[in-house]
């Protein structure tokens, strides 16, 4: 079942009448970038379909017709328009510059050989080839195509097989050298469709002639009785036995190849299906002539339509699927523009480090917290090791098991332990579960039976690219990284030791590391295990990249461990925190700029404790920018904090240098004040916080403190479950004068109190800060013994937050001792 929201247009005419949107192309490397091509030129939207851009400079004749991205350079990419001819952008379609052979001409397909330099492109009577990138082309099959319409190119992922489909098939095995026609019993046909896995089998028809199939290139046909007017033909992208084929009124279904067909399953409402495209989950989106959107998860026996239906019932010409948070269903229309609905999926989240057991002293135990911030929905929990293999561990009562299935109401709330008895055991989780299901991992080691410290591992989306802040300035200090491989199928990863010059010193493939990095694998290591450059060289400061040819989840681990000393002249820390999308240099500079929020900071001492605040930023960018960084008091006034270097402020604009990072520490001297920090930077900037306490001398934990991105609703798992724990929440208000209303709920979802928040603070302006635990909020949590739920934020203005975990010591140092971890909060539907 698709959960959706109401379409929306984003655009919906152009001078002088309606657009249509003929197609629609997401980044492959960066999800929330999508491209339409439209009868009103090029448009570009870098937050996932919200707003767009046009990008026309230089481009004239603005009806796109075709849409092909650079694999080996994220910001070149070519279009083809109906009246124009080819166009070629180099700056991701800030400026085109006309590639046209034969300009004034219609191009009805445009395709890149993967991983090469070689264009092709059908204009009109004519398919041409350009191995340069466009700069220089060349006429193919002279005599071949002359007296034919060329509407179709495709390549072969197998064998880089050349098909071009006009009035018959013909066919290139040597980059349009030669040619062979092979004339179907369909011809002229008007659709064809390739079998990715082998190139002799593909699918042709037309409206008149039905559908034709060969296995053997073309020598020999099958016509396929089922399917007798085809307008549109699919192969599923993750199976190619399966063939999705519209015929007019009728739409068929085959697994096989196209050997025997089924109807549909309940649900497709309407069959004149035009547009299909992958969804979430390997699930497939159907768009059809009467503007509905359908979905199917097993292969047509069923489909599901996105309601609430986009209103205008214009027909549906393209679809496109963002990633993320705010995942998107874009439909390009015939008509009425482009229409955005939310597409909240079922998905994945891993938890990319987990452990539990004993080894000599040490103990390590993994706490499971779970929040359903949606509707009622089940949750699945898998744990795998190292070589992605099931891993059998207990939960609470629960017997050991790789898979732990919960069912989860709204507001519903779960806390998951394992024992941490057993023989030492490591891997990862993976959570399947509803879109509006997360939480957090908290990750303990004890030793002796004294809790050294606990890491709050956020949930990890898979991504291709993400950078790791780099840090070995202290005796023990290593920064290191736990990173899964989310696909199905092996993984080429790229790690690149960067340092804070931006000399690329050292480049290591996943292989190295481990030699099979398959489906499912997991790696867990620190900078100096993964180069030895780092201590051979000296090198502090830097980052690490990584680059992957397949989704990955990873998350950043902190460490602090001297090696000269032991418990309990020094606590051993370690503190988990999400990894920088992108990696440095991917793509130039964006205009376009955020603010990252970090709503728990402090410096400075009280009694025998010391607090200090490090911020640490990322600029993968081409160029030196200036940001903006300000700390505010909890009544919205400038915090000035003594900052390491000799300056004591309330604001900074530093620049940070192409590449490289910038750490601004404070000095952990004079009165202890605590507040929040904002940093106004380019969007692709990136960065966290690092907290840490001392008392009487000995460090105890070290925290990371996330960026967070303001919300409305959102909530925190609180646990009274053990003695001396306690958790909470840091809010920051950057906007105007908000009405908060805090809400406490058990772990079944039951509602248990309410609090206006003008009780703790009765203006709560903007710039206002606030940090309470549960107990402080809500006295009914140790009066009424809740031993777990959660508190939701209910706000007229978008707030920034954290959760704040802490365990009160409940005997004198070494035997217990004070610590904090600092997580994600967790969203909640309103």
């Amino acid at each position: 079942m698709i959960r959706g929201t109401s379409f929306e247009p984003v655009f919906v005419t152009c001078d002088p009448g309606p657009r249509i949107v003929s197609t629609l192309v997401v980044h492959r490397q960066r999800p929330e970038t999508v491209y339409a091509g439209t009868e009103g030129g090029f448009f570009v939207s870098t937050d996932g379909g919200q707003s767009w851009n046009p990008r026309n400079t230089g481009l004239t004749g603005q009806t796109i017709r075709a849409i092909e991205l650079d694999d080996q350079n994220p910001l070149t990419f070519y279009v083809g328009t109906g009246t124009t001819g080819l166009w070629k952008t180099t700056d991701g379609g800030q400026t085109w510059t006309s590639i046209n052979p034969h300009p004034l001409r219609n191009v009805t397909s445009l395709v890149k050989k993967k991983g090469s330099n070689l264009l092709y492109a059908a204009i009109d009577q004519m398919v041409l080839k350009s191995t340069d990138s466009g700069i220089t082309w060349e006429r193919l099959g002279s005599g071949v195509f002359s007296f034919s319409y060329a509407t179709q190119v495709a390549i072969s992922p197998v064998n880089s097989s050349l098909f071009v489909l006009a009035r018959s098939v013909c066919i290139s095995t040597d980059e349009g050298k030669t040619w062979v026609t092979k004339t179907s019993p369909a011809s002229p046909p008007a659709v064809m469709a390739i079998d990715p896995a082998d190139p002799q089998t593909f699918y042709v028809g037309s409206a008149p002639r039905g559908m034709h199939k060969t296995t053997n290139g073309g020598d020999s046909w099958t016509r396929m009785p089922a399917i007798e007017m085809l307008e549109a033909a699919y192969v599923d992208p993750w199976d190619s036995n399966i063939l999705y084929a519209a015929a007019g009124t009728d739409f068929g279904v085959s697994t096989d190849k196209g050997t025997t067909w089924f109807s549909p399953g309940s649900g497709l409402k309407h069959r004149f299906a035009r547009a299909f495209a992958p969804g979430h989950g390997k699930s497939l989106l159907v768009g059809t002539w009467e503007g509905g959107i359908f979905a199917t998860h097993n292969h047509g026996d069923s489909w599901s339509e996105l309601q609430p239906r986009p209103s205008n019932g214009a027909p549906i010409l393209s679809l496109a699927v963002t990633t993320g948070a705010d995942a998107a269903l874009l439909a390009g229309t015939d008509g009425a523009g482009l229409l955005i609905g939310q597409y909240p999926e079922e998905r994945q989240l891993f938890f990319p480090q987990v452990a539990d057991g004993t080894a000599g002293s040490l103990s390590f135990r993994s706490t499971v917290v779970l929040v359903n911030g949606g509707n009622d929905t089940q949750a699945t929990i898998a744990f795998r090791d190292s070589d992605g293999q099931p891993l059998a561990l207990k939960l609470n009562d629960s017997p050991a098991q790789s898979v732990h299935v919960i069912t989860l109401k709204r507001l519903q709330s779960v806390s998951l332990q394992t024992p941490g008895t057993d023989p030492l055991k490591s891997g990862y989780a993976i959570l399947t579960s509803g879109p509006q299901v997360t939480g957090t991992v908290v990750f303990s080691r004890f030793d002796n039976g004294v809790c050294m410290y606990e890491a709050g591992v956020p949930a990890a989306a898979p991504l291709y690219d993400c950078s790791v802040l780099l840090d070995t300035s202290e005796p023990g200090r290593d920064v290191g990284l736990a990173v899964v491989n989310a696909s199905d199928t092996a993984a080429k990863v790229t790690i690149r030791l960067i340092d804070q010059s931006r000399r690329e010193i050292a480049v290591k493939d996943m292989t190295q590391l481990k030699p099979n990095f398959g489906p499912g694998a997991h790696l867990a290591l620190y900078s100096t295990e993964i180069f030895s450059e780092i201590k051979a060289q000296g090198i502090t400061r830097g980052v690490l990249t990584l680059e992957s040819d397949q989704p990955i989840a990873a998350v950043t681990l902190r460490q602090t461990d001297s090696p000269s000393m032991s418990y309990p002249s020094e606590v051993p820390t370690m503190c988990a925190f999400p990894v920088i999308p992108n990696r440095t240099e991917l793509n130039p500079r964006t205009p376009a700029t955020r603010t990252l929020f970090f709503p728990q900071i402090a410096n400075g001492r009280a009694g025998g404790s010391q607090v200090k605040t490090s911020l640490v930023l990322l600029n993968p960018g081409h160029t030196a920018l200036t940001v903006l960084i300000n700390f505010y008091k909890a009544n919205g006034e400038p915090l000035f904090l003594p900052i390491k270097g000799g300056s004591t402020s309330g604001g900074l604009s530093p620049t940070v240098e192409r590449g490289q990072t910038l750490e601004l520490e404070t000095t952990g001297e004079g009165e202890l004040q605590a507040g929040y920090a904002t940093v106004r930077a380019p969007a692709d900037f990136g960065g966290t916080a690092v907290f840490t306490f001392w008392q009487d001398g000995v460090r105890l934990f070290e925290a990371g403190v996330p960026s967070s991105v303001p919300a409305h609703n959102q909530s925190i798992y609180f646990d009274n479950s053990g003695g001396g724990r306690d958790i909470g929440l840091a809010l920051a208000n950057p906007y105007s004068m908000a009405s908060v209303t805090l809400k406490l709920y058990d772990n079944t979802g039951q509602l248990r109190s309410t609090l206006d928040l003008k009780t703790l603070d009765p203006v709560f302006e903007g710039h206002s800060h606030l940090a309470r635990y549960a107990s402080e909020l809500f006295p009914e949590i140790r009066q009424q013994n809740i031993k777990g739920g959660i508190i939701t934020v209910e706000s007229t203005q978008p707030l920034s937050a954290v959760t704040l975990r802490q365990h009160s010591p409940s005997q004198p140092y070494p035997a217990d001792f004070y610590l904090l971890t600092i997580f994600p909060v967790i969203p909640i539907l309103p």
